[in-house]
Formats: structure tokens, sequence, C-alpha cells
């Protein structure tokens, strides 16, 4: 793979554990169709599934970015947090209230560790209750009752990741976790997270400085295995506007054509589909990563284990 072809690419997805090169354009044209007033919500309700399904990925990705860019092998924790049953003045059933006491709980952790950082999904027992499950960097040094008594509000299970396969599977049953509720999604977060859990390092080439793409492109052609990961063909999108009759706000959806147009002829194009190809290498930027955190306890904070 050629420099130039790597500059075309444009965009550069760096994790600890891979390294993605692949097409950022999206081949949306503009256009004001000075469409007549329509109600609020008009032209979008038919890629809702779409759209929803595409959410829902996003969230798969990023729960496994955060799994793989935060946490190390032998020094992490997979923690199961349930709520007593007995509990009267909470809600145990209604996600909202049981997300307030997760929320508190997440507080005096941080209370108690610096660097704490954590990836959580929750998901429903067979009475009904809410319950969360949570891969964070608490190692063998933290005991499973120092935890269960800053959580104080049910059981608790701590164990430790201490090889591939158990991180792997812990990193799939929070996706898991995921996938069981995507109803009750909807219109909500889906899992919890720490601010400061690192995500994949995103570079835009184009977007880049000259000499900064230059000593990209120079470290990926060190690679000494390029591979392709998956290749799609995407929808010429068209950016169309409506205005709200209720609200008077001018408000924007895409479409995607059936035919193609003479306007997107004009434009250059001869497909209404483009093909795109995804990349993956061996070369590693690790300088350009931070280094992995341990939680470890505040002085004089520790819990109290009676």
């Amino acid at each position: 793979m050629l420099k130039a072809e790597l500059k075309d690419l444009m965009k550069l997805t760096i994790g600890r554990n891979h390294t993605g090169i692949k097409d950022s354009t999206v081949p949306v044209v503009y256009r004001n169709p000075n469409k007549k007033k329509c109600k609020s919500g008009s032209g979008k309700s038919k890629y809702e599934t779409s759209n929803y399904n595409k959410r829902m990925r996003t969230r798969r990705s990023e729960i496994r970015q955060i799994c793989y860019n935060n946490f190390q092998i032998g020094k992490m924790s997979s923690i199961t947090l349930t709520f007593d049953p007995n509990i009267d003045e909470i809600n145990t059933t209604d996600l909202d209230s049981t997300h307030k006491e997760f929320d508190k709980f997440i507080k005096r952790m941080n209370h108690y560790f610096d660097d704490f950082i954590y990836i959580a999904t929750f998901s429903r027992q067979c009475n009904g209750n809410w319950h969360y499950h949570m891969i964070c960097n608490i190692d063998d040094t933290i005991s499973e009752q120092e935890i269960q008594k800053i959580w104080s509000m049910g059981m608790i299970k701590k164990k430790i990741i201490d090889d591939e396969k158990y991180f792997k599977n812990g990193m799939n049953y929070l996706i898991k976790n995921l996938d069981s509720i995507r109803d009750e999604l909807k219109g909500r977060s889906g899992y919890k997270r720490s601010r400061n859990a690192m995500t994949d390092i995103v570079i835009d080439l184009d977007k880049a400085d000259e000499q900064t793409a230059d000593e990209l492109c120079e470290k990926i052609m060190q690679s000494q295995k390029v591979w392709i990961t998956y290749q799609t063909e995407k929808s010429i999108g068209i950016m169309k506007r409506y205005i709200d009759e209720y609200t008077g706000e001018m408000s924007e959806f895409v479409d995607f054509d059936r035919e193609l147009s003479d306007e997107l002829k004009n434009k250059g194009y001869e497909s209404l589909m483009i093909k795109s190809t995804s990349y993956s290498i061996d070369y590693r930027f690790i300088e350009l990563l931070p280094p992995l955190k341990i939680a470890v306890c505040k002085k004089q904070a520790t819990p109290k284990i009676e």
C-alpha cells in the first residue's frame, strides 16, 4: 500500500489491540428541496429501525473499545452488583431509581480510590429487579468485602480477570446484557462508564497537518501485515430539509434516492452505491496511548471492614 493511498483512505483508528485504516468519506449531497410544511418527525420514521440497529452496533463497539483500552489482564475485576429485594425505600424494578443508587456507588468508589475506571451494563433478574455487571481496574489488593461495604445495597460478586478467555467472556457478557434489554434502552444510554475511560483514537489524515500525516504514514508503512477487515457499499445520501409546522424550525434528515437523479449525475456520480474498504495492520501506535492505570486506595479513605 502506497503512502498516497493511505492519505486517500484518510481515517486512522488506534487502539491497544488493533490499528485500522478506512475511508472516512460519507457520501452525502446537500440540497434544499423547498418542501412544504409537514408534521414534526416526518421523513424520519422509515429509518427508525435501521438507525437504532446502527446505534446498538455503536454501543457494542464502544464497550469493546473501553475494555481493550483501559484494562490489563491480571489487574482488573468483574463485579456483579445486586439489590436486596427487602429494601423498601428503593423501587428495584425501576431503572431510574437503580441508576441513582448506582451513580451514588460510583461517587463513593471515586472517593475511596484514585484512578478508578469502569464500564457497566445492566439487565433484569428473573424477579424483575435490575442488577449491574461491571468490569473495572480493581486488582486483587482490593477485597470483595471492601467493595461490598461501599455498595451496601445488596450482594456483590467480585472476580479477578486473569486470562484472555475470561476477559473476552466478561466483555461479551456486558454486550449480552445490553442486547437483552434493547427495547427498554430506546431514549436511554446503553451503559455506564467512567468519564475518563478511553476509547479508540481516531485521526483523519486529510485533516492533519502534512508533517503529522507523513509521520503517521511512514509508521504505517513499517507494518509487516496488512489485511482487509471488511468491505461495504455505501448508499449516496441526500440531505433534505423541512419546516416543522408547529415550531417553525428547520430540520434536516438524510434520505436515499432510489434512482440516480440528474443532480447526482451532474455532480459526477455514476452509481447510487460507493464501495468502501477497511484495513487492519499489525503496527501498534503505543507511543500515542496513555499508560494503563490501576485503582489505588486513597490514604485515610479506605472503608472500614467490620
